[in-house]
């Protein structure tokens, strides 16, 4: 991928465009523009640069997620992490049971597969929260388990972190899932994904004002994120 873009500026009004380009195909994986005021030009380069970056963190893993095409792509034996991020992506009860099984895969190849554990996190937890659980507390459980192992073996990774606090939300834990969440935001305010495991946590733990601001930020960053 290259990102590429341009800068104009009128008296103290400044247009920034970003756009990321897919090198293979030519084609855009992702554009925006800001209009801002250049009367702060420091404060407006570390803004744009965040809201970038949190965008981009987003789109990546979007694009390598829903980019699969063909049977290898999706076959848990060739790729079982990509298997499992489209499987979450697709976000229905027979999919997050196979991406569950593909992370599961994974982890035979890598027990100490982070993004496997997060996977598992996720898909168990959305079963519980979609009303899709046959066994709500054999689900929570696996996604508090799967939490706790991509924390422990990443305490710097802010996905884990928020992750590890939406499946406390789901186990009703609200004080654990708020420290989760925000221990998350502490080291990355800016994933669209950390973003969207907050505004969850914070809606079920009873901050619904908060969770609000949460989601705008999360549409402003991926206005089309998947959950």
């Amino acid at each position: 991928y290259v990102l590429e873009g341009s800068v104009r500026r009128a008296g103290e009004r400044m247009r920034i465009n970003a756009q990321l380009i897919n090198a293979r195909s030519g084609n855009h994986a992702w554009a925006r523009r800001y209009d801002h005021d250049f009367r702060n030009p420091f404060e407006l380069q570390d803004e744009v640069i965040r809201n970038i970056v949190g965008a981009l963190d987003y789109a990546l893993w979007y694009g390598l997620a829903r980019g699969a095409s063909g049977v290898d792509a999706l076959d848990p034996k060739a790729s079982p992490l990509r298997a499992a991020a489209w499987h979450v992506t697709q976000l229905t009860a027979t999919d997050l049971r196979s991406a569950v099984a593909a992370a599961r895969h994974a982890l035979e190849r890598n027990p100490r597969s982070v993004a496997a554990f997060q996977y598992i996190g996720i898909a168990h937890t959305h079963a519980i929260m979609c009303g899709w659980s046959d066994d709500p507390l054999t689900d929570v459980t696996a996604a508090v388990e799967a939490g706790r192992q991509a924390v422990a073996l990443s305490p710097a990774d802010a996905l884990s972190h928020a992750l590890f606090g939406h499946a406390k939300a789901a186990a009703r834990d609200g004080g654990g899932a708020i420290a989760s969440g925000r221990r998350a935001l502490s080291i990355d305010g800016n994933s669209a994904n950390v973003l969207a495991a907050m505004a969850t946590v914070l809606s079920l733990a009873g901050g619904a004002d908060e969770a609000n601001d949460v989601i705008a930020r999360v549409l402003d960053l991926a206005p089309a994120h998947y959950y």
